[in-house]
């Protein structure tokens, strides 16, 4: 009786901490923008480096014009509008980006909606 018992606590015990391992993560609207202020953070942290290296090449092609070079790196790495289409930005595969993209893609098809689970 005793190890039925037992086997049952643990049977428990072991669907509970799996579940909340598995169990996943959830926006609500009041943590939509700073989930989007999180994922463009660390996108600038990503691209920051990048940014000044493109800006290095360039002043060294230009033979030293650093502002010209500033200005036309300032958006190194965001979405851009060409003739062809839409260049898309870098670093928004950041796991923090795709979940916050996707929570403002749910509350924007669902406006009623009070969460999106990821």
């Amino acid at each position: 009786m005793k190890a039925t018992y037992k086997r049952v606590v643990h049977a428990l015990l072991l669907i509970v901490l799996f579940s909340s391992a598995v169990q996943a993560g959830e926006i609500t609207r009041d943590q939509l923008d700073g989930a989007l202020a999180e994922c463009q953070a660390q996108r600038q942290r990503q691209l920051e480096p990048l940014r000044q290296e493109e800006i290095e090449r360039c002043v060294e092609s230009r033979r030293g014009d650093r502002a010209y070079c500033e200005r036309y790196n300032r958006d190194f790495g965001e979405v851009m509008q060409t003739v062809n289409g839409t260049r898309p930005g870098l670093f928004w595969d950041l796991p923090v980006c795709e979940q916050a993209v996707a929570a403002q893609r749910h509350f924007n098809m669902n406006p009623r909606a009070k969460a999106f689970t990821y």
